[in-house]
């Protein structure tokens, strides 16, 4: 059975109570719906300008994109997709997955929590399970993690009090701070050309694998600092705590085409970037007017009174505007998103050139047997890579691709080479 609630406000409040299951995602339609099997088990109302729906069975939800939710219980597997409101969560009795959310708290998961494409910060209680979270473009806070740790491609800063094992995968960025502690055994992926001091304040023992470190065993405490150690990493394990490197990236920046006789440069990938996203907004706007269109033809053919077909129109309209603004923002934040990675690897890639710049300055004035490649030679793995990332540019400036399917083969590209 499903039931409905029109809605005014741009951003509804919606507080949920559900005692059994719950999927709830964001939509383009001007109204709250629930569905669960029988009408006598679930309960929508507004009350003071608020949106309480209560389930005493498995519920089926859909809110507005900018809906604010609260989800104040929830006995079963919880999955919440595509909101751009804030989303907070008291207790989720089984597994929890996000997709697609912003700034989001919770406080108490049973089971699993599994997050993806956060658009904002990701606050955590306790969870039982494991967590593994990925995209996160704010800060990453867990006060307990029960089972393991997985986190990815984070933007902001993170601490977390972890009862099992961790992997992370961090790019630092300057200023930032990284805290993680568990019982477990820790693994901390880091990036070549990191810029960031490292202290290991505890663990049974330490192994090291990153260029320029000591690669055999070591004990706690142990600090070491790559780059200029602009960032700060804490760690403590009560396992072993091994340090490596980060699977090499796709590099941009200056420099880039050298030897193929094409020069892309960063200012011209930001252009091309900024070309797509505009070419995406007039396909969208196009369709939209399309639409409008072909329902007034409808409408005119209908046969209905002319103020209900133009309070029709009027609504679709409405709708079709909201729409659009939310695909320019979603297309902006994947643009802001991109470019930031960017400038990130132009920033590598000039620290690189520093770096063997300042190597090839030590071979001359310490030239031996050792120095077997001749100057200007580019070694093969390098020139693949090249080749690689010649073709993802290509494609983009092209437009054969769209931004989301760029970051897509960057991160398949990065798979591959690590």
């Amino acid at each position: 059975m499903e039931k409905q609630i029109p809605f005014t406000s741009e951003t509804p409040r919606v507080v949920v109570e559900i005692y059994g299951a719950l999927t709830l995602k964001g939509w383009e339609q001007p109204e709250i719906s629930a569905e669960c099997i029988s009408a006598d088990d679930l309960l929508l109302e507004e009350l003071s300008g608020e949106v309480y729906l209560r389930c005493r069975d498995t519920c089926t939800a859909r809110v507005p994109y900018a809906a604010q939710v609260q989800v104040k219980r929830a006995d079963g597997h919880v999955t919440i997709k595509s909101l751009e409101g804030t989303l907070e969560l008291e207790r989720v009795g089984g597994n929890l997955t996000l997709r697609s959310v912003a700034d989001t708290l919770v406080k108490r998961v049973d089971g699993h929590l599994s997050a993806k494409n956060i658009a904002g910060d990701l606050r955590l209680g306790r969870v039982s399970g494991n967590v593994s979270a990925r995209d996160v473009e704010g800060d990453f806070t867990a006060e307990g993690i029960d089972g393991n740790l997985q986190l990815e491609d984070l933007d902001g800063g993170a601490t977390a009090r972890v009862h099992g094992n961790a992997r992370l995968d961090l790019d630092p960025s300057t200023g930032l701070r990284y805290a993680f502690e568990m019982d477990g055994n820790l693994v901390c992926r880091l990036p070549q050309d990191a810029s960031v001091r490292v202290a290991i304040e505890r663990a049974s023992s330490i192994r090291v694998k990153l260029p320029g470190q000591d690669s055999k065993d070591l004990s706690a405490p142990h600090e070491l600092v790559l780059g200029e150690g602009a960032a700060e990493v804490r760690l403590q394990a009560g396992g072993i705590v091994m340090l490596g490197e980060s699977p090499a990236e796709v590099e941009f920046g200056a420099g880039f085409g050298a030897g193929t006789g094409v020069d892309f440069g960063f200012e011209e990938m930001a252009a091309s970037i900024e070309q797509q996203v505009e070419l995406q907004l007039e396909s969208q706007l196009e369709m939209l007017e399309q639409q409008m269109d072909d329902l007034a033809v409808m409408l005119s053919t209908a046969g209905l009174p002319s103020e209900q077909a133009e309070q029709i129109q009027r609504r679709a309209r409405e709708a079709g505007e909201r729409a659009r603004d939310r695909a320019q923002e979603k297309m902006r934040r994947a643009q802001e998103r991109l470019q930031r990675k960017l400038e990130t690897a132009a920033r590598r890639a000039e620290r690189k050139t520093q770096a063997a710049d300042r190597a090839a300055r030590d071979r001359r004035r310490r030239p031996g047997p050792a120095e077997a490649t001749p100057a200007g030679a580019t070694p093969a793995a390098a020139q693949v890579s090249q080749a690689e990332r010649l073709i993802v540019l290509k494609m983009l400036e092209q437009q054969q691709i769209t931004v989301e399917q760029a970051e897509q083969l960057l991160a398949a590209l990065e798979g591959r080479s690590g």
